[in-house]
């Protein structure tokens, strides 16, 4: 049986405290085993407002015992196992299964899982700070401290919802060091705390982790979402969109910014340049082929909204790249 002890909560820090335990290498991201066959992984991304993604995947030949020592942390952690695995903490012992798609939230004692030789092990990880929660905790009542510093662990022996088992796996799909990936990670993951914050609003009290809107809504938000994503080289009217949610444009508008914090206007354009960006970076497309592939008005108004965004002018960028 091989044992891995995490230390710290911070994924960087974790694969290289595996690998210098055991004898591996890392590489991009990766633990590269000697061993045919096996392999880990851990990817991270930080989102704005305290929120850290932890994406974890592997295959070890034999049984596997990962020891968690509990988090120091001021945080909140929410983890879904997405295959079989078993939990063992000082009081008790579950079974979980790829079936019941169970998870944990935030078990404050130390933890050990077990997963089975030859078998894949796959788990996708939420980290949120004090301040994330204390922002969307519109009561700001003393639950929040149950929730964070409570030793006994809590559980959801529920099934995690097909809607969300289908966000996770697409988040777990994204490329973490991909512009254009992040940013459908942050809203994936988004999403994935809307789900969650349904589960535990009556148990804790909290109105909102993060502020919850109805479901259609989200809808809504993802539908334009994935509309600009799919459409953005051509023109994106507001009857369009209008149309494609049945919401008048005025209520879309404050919907989007409400869920996302950001308006219409700003996503159409993050998205744009962030595909700009790439081109530049991979020498497929100039200044003048950015802007007008991308549909910006001229280039000085494209030069301009990439300055803003990655510190210089498109023109530089090529320049640094050569």
């Amino acid at each position: 049986m091989k044992e891995y002890i995490i230390k710290s909560s911070q994924a960087k820090e974790v694969i290289n405290d595996i690998a210098s335990a055991h004898g591996y290498q890392v590489k991009d991201g990766m633990i590269e085993s000697k061993i045919p066959g096996e392999r880990f992984s851990i990817k991270t991304h930080t989102i704005s407002d305290g929120i850290e993604i932890i994406n974890t995947e592997g295959h070890i030949n034999e049984t596997v015992k990962f020891y968690r020592q509990k988090s120091k942390e001021d945080c909140f952690d929410i983890s879904y196992f997405l295959n079989p695995f078993q939990l063992t903490d000082p009081k008790e012992s579950y079974h979980f299964s790829v079936q019941n798609k169970k998870y944990w939230s935030n078990l404050k004692e130390d933890e050990i899982f077990y997963f089975s030789e030859n078998t894949p092990f796959s788990l996708f990880s939420i980290k949120l700070s004090r301040s994330f929660i204390e922002k969307y905790n519109q009561n700001k009542n003393t639950s929040i401290d149950s929730m964070i510093n409570s030793s006994a662990p809590f559980i959801i022996y529920e099934n995690i919802s097909k809607s969300t088992y289908q966000l996770i796996k697409e988040a777990k799909s994204c490329d973490f060091n991909f512009e254009i990936d992040q940013l459908k990670l942050s809203y994936l993951t988004y999403q994935i705390l809307y789900n969650f914050a349904n589960k535990i609003s009556n148990r804790f009290s909290l109105d909102n982790l993060p502020k919850r809107f109805p479901d259609i809504d989200i809808e809504k938000v993802f539908k334009i979402k994935n509309h600009i994503e799919d459409n953005y080289m051509e023109v994106i009217t507001v009857e369009k969109l209008s149309d494609l949610t049945d919401c008048s444009y005025s209520k879309l508008r404050k919907l989007f910014k409400d869920v996302t914090g950001i308006s219409i206007l700003q996503y159409i354009n993050n998205y744009k340049l962030a595909k700009a960006h790439q081109w530049i970076k991979e020498g497929t497309h100039n200044v003048s082929d950015c802007t007008y592939a991308l549909g910006f008005s001229s280039i000085t108004h494209f030069g301009k909204l990439y300055k803003d965004k990655y510190g210089c002018t498109p023109s530089s960028m090529i320049k640094k790249i050569k």
